[in-house]
């Protein structure tokens, strides 16, 4: 009787070793997985990193022309300059009118800030030329 106890408690703890070199060597492959592709993830992540910081910079240089042309424009109508044509309000609101989207919608996403505000920018860029020509 105690033999076969002591036979059931071998086979458990060889069960539970083999369980564990298991866990060990699925362990081990996953390290050499990690460590065979640290460097093309490592290069993965610093390019998306310097595409973030471009886009940041672009973004906050957007958002600066931006503020400077509708202070522009504000000033402009606070001094009751001569109506404008109805074509330069129209594309003025175009512009303006998905940046109040996101400002409405509580949008987080820094990416959709940036797009949003660079296409804005270039719209009014090139409105202020044309009005200036």
């Amino acid at each position: 009787m105690e033999i076969q106890a002591l036979l059931g408690q071998v086979q458990w703890l060889l069960i539970a070793k083999g369980i564990l070199v298991f866990i060990m060597i699925t362990f081990s492959f996953m390290a050499l997985y990690v460590a065979a592709n640290a460097r093309a993830w490592h290069l993965t992540l610093s390019q998306t990193e310097d595409v973030c910081n471009q886009l940041r910079d672009m973004s906050m240089f957007q958002g600066t022309v931006l503020r400077a042309q509708l202070s522009e424009f504000a000033e402009r109508l606070r001094k009751g300059e001569p109506r404008q044509d109805p074509e330069f309000a129209k594309t003025l609101l175009k512009t303006l009118s998905p940046v109040a989207m996101l400002l409405l919608s509580k949008e987080r996403s820094l990416l959709k800030w940036s797009f949003t505000a660079l296409a804005a920018g270039q719209n009014l860029f090139s409105l202020w030329k044309r009005k200036k020509s």
